[in-house]
């Protein structure tokens, strides 16, 4: 075999080996693209379901939402505010009811 037919070999290998090499390079780039665009629409999804979420809870925390809620469970209570709060002292002593 001459030294020129060696060559021609071994360049031809090298040649096969570049495209075997870009194609597995391309196969992982797709896939790498594939699986990143998943995320990214999983995350978007994730933060729209957030953001639902939050105007959800929003809309039940303000304060005349609850006390629709609970005068159309029980009609006959009374909603305490947020900023209402009821003292020991002004609870009923015993010795006062009985009278």
């Amino acid at each position: 075999m001459g030294e020129s037919k060696k060559m021609l070999h071994i360049g031809f290998f090298a040649v096969c080996l570049v495209f075997m090499l870009s194609a597995i390079l391309q196969v992982c780039y797709r896939t790498q693209n594939k699986v990143r665009n998943r995320v990214r629409s999983a995350i978007v999804q994730t933060q729209q379901d957030i953001a639902l979420a939050q105007a959800d809870f929003a809309s039940y925390v303000r304060p005349e939402i609850l006390r629709n809620m609970v005068t159309s469970v029980y009609p006959k209570t009374e909603v305490i505010g947020y900023r209402k709060h009821i003292s020991v002292y002004d609870l009923p002593v015993k010795e006062e009811t009985q009278k």
